[in-house]
């Protein structure tokens, strides 16, 4: 993992990146491609960078699942938050429509009643997440990948019966 980046340095350096490990499944987060800046993504570019990266993981690793982690509502990003929903569309539209994909959803928890980030998971410059929103997230994808390694290895075990 690394800070900072956006899904065209990830999509850059993916073989780099990807193909050196082995692993059980790779989970993804980026939340810098709309940031509110000028030189900002499209939704559609950050899709196109993102089934390439997902790409090179099924290339490299068929079996191995990709999970896609929803970019977090922040204040400090809210006026782009409409933006922002319609890439958060998109990485569950991939996760939908590509095997051994799925997609983490994370953003409805750190909003409140009214549809504004809950501040107290936010540390002062209300960007990054405190320990209580970093405990809420971690959980939340945990309990994702868990559900995952479950009904893969199910599917699995069933494909050895079968066999």
């Amino acid at each position: 993992g690394y800070g900072g980046a956006k899904y065209s340095d990830l999509a850059v350096y993916a073989e780099r990146l990807i193909q050196p490990h082995q692993y059980r499944a790779l989970v993804s987060f980026v939340g810098n491609d709309v940031s509110g800046k000028p030189e900002d993504h499209t939704p559609d570019e950050v899709e196109q960078l993102v089934r390439y990266v997902v790409q090179v993981s099924h290339q490299h690793q068929p079996e191995a699942p990709v999970l896609l982690i929803e970019v977090t509502p922040t204040e400090k990003r809210f006026e782009v938050w409409p933006k922002i929903r319609e890439v958060n569309a998109r990485l569950r539209e991939i996760a939908l429509s590509t095997p051994h994909t799925y997609f983490i959803a994370t953003a409805g928890h750190f909003l409140d009643p009214t549809g504004n980030p809950r501040n107290e998971l936010f540390v002062d410059d209300r960007l990054h997440l405190n320990s209580d929103g970093y405990d809420l997230w971690s959980s939340l994808i945990r309990r994702r990948l868990d559900e995952v390694f479950r009904a893969t290895s199910e599917f699995h075990a069933q494909q050895v019966a079968v066999e």
